[in-house]
């Protein structure tokens, strides 16, 4: 009976990580693709430095290290992204949004079409209008 009462709290716990990591992820990711299909957003070092940081928790933390490596791939391309972040073209933004579905889908997790950079295939990236700003 005990050992019911065990498991039966593990279970609920288990869940109840499962959704706290699911909304942390999903608000933490939902920054990350703001900031990069609107560079203009976040041009200080301290926003950018807190979404390196994040992906290097992610990566370290919580991926396991058994996945293929497409996703190891994903975290390495982002972190070189951010090195050169916001003066880039709109190429690297949409492959950008591209890896970072990737991470989604190493998490079990799907990102919503609706949500990847379309507005960048339409008009383009903001970095070219940030540049002549400088």
């Amino acid at each position: 009976m005990l050992e019911d009462k065990k498991s039966a709290n593990k279970a609920v716990f288990s869940r109840d990580f499962e959704t706290l990591f699911q909304a942390y992820f999903n608000n933490k990711m939902m920054v990350l693709l703001m900031m990069i299909e609107h560079p203009m957003i976040a041009r200080d070092a301290i926003s950018i430095e807190r979404q390196k940081l994040f992906l290097h928790d992610l990566y370290h933390h919580f991926l396991p290290s058994h996945m293929p490596s497409r996703y190891h791939h994903a975290f390495r391309w982002l972190e070189l992204f951010f090195e050169k972040f916001p003066d880039i073209g709109p190429a690297k933004i949409h492959r950008a949004t591209q890896m970072v579905a990737l991470i989604y889908e190493a998490f079990g997790m799907r990102l919503e079409p609706r949500l990847v950079a379309t507005r960048i295939e339409k008009e383009g990236s903001g970095s070219k209008r940030l540049r002549n700003k400088k």
